[in-house]
């Protein structure tokens, strides 16, 4: 029996399907398969975090050398209002608060491990009554009592370490560097929560919630000024217009006055 190769068919490495076509395809593939990663590692990365208690929080603040206060009046002010307004707001007892203030024209103010919260003069000189800043100072707490900074960077560092591994890099290091907190988002719904508590604190503070929302104003009007940022607790999305509307449909359904007597700054800002 004589065996022969049998000739291949015209064109059988031709694929059927475009190039183009093929290409798109193992993409998108590609990106629903990280975005689904980062889902995981995100939400796997924030309930790990929320195992550690605010003592360890306070911990890894001492490490990165943030701890330190500076103090000075402004300093004891903010300190003095965020210690009344966190007992309004029924912080626990093993929550404490340190204040920094910044002097520097930065319009930025935020919260960070361990219950530490910086406010620039840049932002704090602009607000016109306590009102307003009593609801930057509430917006900052709601956010250390609901754990979202433990949170938010428990998520950066779960994505940043699974992404590293996967492109076979080098894994994150929060202490790299002195500004490892600026690693922190808060999400919308972070924002959200943290915007209905201060505004609450505000109207037990002082029976009304006017001059709470000149904060978001302040924050407008800065937002596309040359040589600002906007401040951290806006940094996932821009502040409109809307977000005020929010807040302000929040107050009239749950019956807090919009008006009222308005106090002035406390001494010691200037």
């Amino acid at each position: 029996m004589k065996y022969s190769n049998r000739p291949l068919p015209e064109g059988i490495n031709n694929p059927k399907t475009p190039f183009w076509r093929s290409f798109w395809v193992m993409l998108i593939a590609i990106l629903l398969v990280l975005a689904a990663a980062t889902l995981v590692l995100g939400r796997t990365g924030a309930m790990l975090a929320m195992l550690l208690s605010y003592d360890q929080e306070q911990a890894l603040v001492a490490r990165s050398g943030m701890a330190q206060v500076q103090a000075s009046a402004p300093q004891r002010v903010l300190q003095r209002l965020a210690d009344e307004l966190a007992e309004s707001m029924q912080m626990q007892a093993f929550m404490p608060l340190t204040i920094h203030y910044v002097d520097d024209n930065t319009v930025n103010a935020f919260a960070t491990l361990g219950g530490h919260l910086l406010f620039h003069r840049g932002l704090v000189s602009q607000l016109g009554s306590e009102n307003a800043l009593a609801m930057l100072i509430a917006h900052e707490l709601a956010h250390v009592q609901q754990r979202h900074p433990i949170t938010s960077l428990g998520q950066g560092l779960a994505i940043e370490s699974g992404l590293s591994l996967l492109f076979s890099g080098a894994g994150p290091d929060i202490f790299r560097d002195s500004g490892f907190y600026t690693r922190m988002k808060f999400s919308r719904d972070m924002e959200r929560a943290a915007d209905k508590a201060a505004l609450q604190a505000v109207y037990r503070r002082y029976g009304h919630v006017g001059g709470a929302l000149d904060l978001y104003t302040v924050l407008l009007r800065n937002s596309g000024a040359a040589g600002t940022r906007y401040t951290a607790l806006m940094q996932t999305h821009p502040l409109t217009q809307e977000r005020i509307d929010d807040l302000r449909a929040l107050a009239q359904a749950q019956g807090w006055p919009l008006e009222g007597a308005l106090r002035p700054l406390p001494a010691g800002l200037d």
